[in-house]
């Protein structure tokens, strides 16, 4: 019976997924070529080929900046509009590895996903836990 989250996912006090909320990816947008310095352009999530959402994006050599727009219910829309850092280590194999230092309030972390409510921030900042956490122990295993 159920299947992934069956029972949990409505029970009054659970926390949000990460797959409740939209995403960047540092992985994704190096390969797409948005972190190279100079660029500018919109990067777009999208459902059954329809755009749902859109932040625009400008590159730095150490820093993006993102410029966008929410609302709550009913409330009007408020513009965003900040920085957030990049760091780089070094890869295992040479080269190097991009991460987003987290622009949540006095959090910093070093971290490949930042999650969007209001404002881009990591998993922790916004207390989201893994869709596979709702998953009985029999269907994790699988």
């Amino acid at each position: 019976m159920g299947g992934p989250g069956s029972g949990n996912r409505w029970r009054f006090g659970t926390r949000s997924t990460t797959d409740d909320l939209r995403r960047l990816d540092v992985r994704r947008l190096a390969r797409a070529g948005v972190l190279r310095p100079g660029y500018s352009g919109t990067w777009r999530w999208s459902v059954a080929g329809n755009t749902i959402a859109t932040v625009g994006i400008e590159s730095l050599i150490s820093s993006i900046t993102v410029k966008y727009r929410t609302r709550l219910s009913s409330e009007d829309w408020q513009d965003h509009h900040y920085r957030i850092t990049l760091t780089r280590t070094p890869a295992y194999l040479g080269g190097e590895r991009v991460w987003f230092q987290c622009p949540g309030r006095d959090c910093g972390r070093r971290v490949a996903v930042l999650y969007l409510r209001q404002v881009f921030a990591c998993r922790t900042c916004h207390d989201l836990a893994y869709a596979s956490s709702r998953e009985s122990s029999g269907d994790r295993a699988i």
